[in-house]
């Protein structure tokens, strides 16, 4: 959720006034923060499939338990 909203949902949620389909977006006030923080920041944000097999599962992977 989070890498998704950085990606995108943060500026069409702004642009809907913090709604989607007409209704209030759950936690506006916490993501209207996150937005005002992510304009201000370089981020990054990275994708790690957690659905991998641990025979497969690189060392990052391995010590997420």
């Amino acid at each position: 959720i989070v890498a998704n909203a950085l990606w995108g949902w943060l500026n069409r949620w702004k642009k809907a006034n913090w709604q989607r389909r007409g209704k209030p977006i759950w936690a506006a006030d916490i993501w209207q923060d996150i937005a005002a923080r992510v304009e201000r920041l370089t981020v990054k944000v990275r994708h790690i499939d957690t659905h991998v097999p641990k025979s497969q599962a690189n060392e990052e992977h391995r010590n997420n338990e």
